[in-house]
């Protein structure tokens, strides 16, 4: 039994350790740069979308719609497809749940 608590407490620090990395990495910000810095993506350690950034020379203004960047769990698993899906049956479409 002396074991079996032990490896219980293992447990709990592996669970504790895992919830703090996990932190650190939201915190992370990585950005990515393409077409000579015309276009810019930021993404939190997660691969979760914070911010686009398109150079202003690439598009005409009346042409486009401006939305904060995509947060619904659907639409973030359909920018993600490498990524297992996170979300619920009832608001992905991508079948992968």
């Amino acid at each position: 039994m002396k074991n079996l608590g032990q490896l219980m407490k293992q447990a709990q620090a592996m669970q504790e350790k895992m919830a703090e990395m996990q932190a650190q990495l939201e915190a992370v910000e990585m950005t990515g740069v393409a077409g000579g810095g015309t276009v810019r993506l930021t993404l939190n350690g997660k691969g979760d979308l914070k911010k686009i950034a398109i150079d202003k020379a690439l598009v005409d203004p009346e042409e486009v719609e401006v939305r904060p960047p995509s947060t619904t769990p659907s639409e973030r698993c359909r920018l993600t497809p490498n990524r297992r899906c996170r979300s619920s049956p009832a608001v992905c479409s991508c079948r992968a749940v």
